[in-house]
């Protein structure tokens, strides 16, 4: 039987194939005894030195000329359906893409690109592999952390309704029974009443913080987080964010300005970590809930830009804003915590 629907199904392809040369190639592909191998676009060759296998943003163009074809040696060969492009894209292996660039704030935003990049960069650094290469992303614990985050966040629900016995207003029959005409109808606050008693409302209290989570799991959904953006290129260090010396937004846009973090119009979301203050801590700005009160006065009015310290650092606010900005204190102090498991 097996014969028998092969043999029609390549008459069937054959009588095809004048109409849709497609068909014929998925179905020899189908009956191939040999597995086709998985062929990535033209424009994406990947390093087979690199340890993971989809497209990133920080990727880099090899300009290099690629090498002259062989001379034909008569045999006609089949004529290729997509034309390899000059340039060809190639992924950044883990130990290049540990390398990250050290970048500083200047007043004046530079418009070229180029020039901005090689003015505000001061240095590089190379990031923990036990920190920020884990590889694949475990999006399991990613979401697990995040239903933590927010189910902690939402605290305690205390919701009490009253029933009919304790909401306001009098047990008389509103009118008698019959000849009226209307509905019957007994005391003033059934529940279908305006003003009148819940029908089966909530009674008791909901503790949706009593959630919980292994504390080496939030520590593997934090180093799986910061390795995406690392993957990304979403993840930006600073030396040092100094103290502004005002409270004012427009000097923190001012500084922003170069990344585009910040503007009202397409502005890149940011979820920037400076260094714990402790408010005993003698220090030339006033600290408020660990950060600067100047820092965190002039990024309360900055759109989707969030300042914390890194005991603020969590899954959530690393996955919802695209730019991860982080000090060398913060940087320092998290590989610390994070390579200890």
């Amino acid at each position: 039987m097996f014969q028998t629907s092969r043999s029609f199904v390549q008459k069937t392809a054959l009588f095809c194939a004048k109409h849709r040369p497609t068909l014929v190639r998925s179905l020899q592909s189908t009956f191939s005894s040999q597995p086709q191998p998985q062929r990535l676009p033209p424009n994406l060759t990947f390093d087979p030195r690199s340890s993971f296998v989809t497209p990133q943003k920080d990727l880099r163009f090899v300009t290099e000329s690629e090498s002259e074809a062989e001379e034909d040696d008569g045999e006609e060969e089949e004529e290729e359906l997509v034309v390899v492009p000059e340039k060809v894209v190639y992924a950044v292996p883990l130990p290049e893409r540990l390398h990250v660039k050290v970048h500083t704030l200047f007043p004046v935003a530079i418009d070229d690109d180029e020039e901005r990049d090689d003015a505000n960069q001061v240095g590089s650094v190379w990031l923990n592999e036990a920190v920020f290469g884990c590889d694949p992303i475990r999006v399991d614990l990613l979401k697990r952390a995040v239903d933590y985050y927010r189910a902690k966040k939402r605290g305690r629900r205390k919701a009490v309704t009253k029933t009919i016995g304790e909401v306001s207003g009098s047990g008389r029959k509103l009118r008698r029974q019959k000849g009226t005409g209307q509905a019957r109808v007994g005391h003033s606050r059934p529940p279908h009443f305006r003003g009148g008693a819940k029908a089966h409302g909530p009674k008791n209290v909901t503790d949706y913080g009593n959630t919980k989570l292994n504390k080496k799991v939030r520590r593997l959904a934090l180093m799986n987080a910061l390795s995406q953006k690392l993957k990304e290129g979403n993840l930006m260090l600073i030396n040092q964010f100094y103290d502004l010396p005002s409270h004012k937004t427009s000097q923190l846009v001012r500084l922003l300005a170069p990344w585009n973090i910040g503007a009202k119009q397409d502005g890149t979301s940011a979820f920037i970590l400076d260094h714990y203050y402790p408010e005993n801590e003698e220090h030339e700005a006033t600290p408020y809930n660990g950060v600067p009160l100047n820092l965190f006065l002039a990024s309360s009015n900055v759109p989707n830009v969030k300042v914390g310290n890194q005991h603020s650092i969590n899954v959530y606010d690393i996955l919802k804003h695209e730019k991860l900005v982080l000090t060398l204190a913060v940087l320092q102090q998290l590989e610390q915590r994070l390579s200890k498991l």
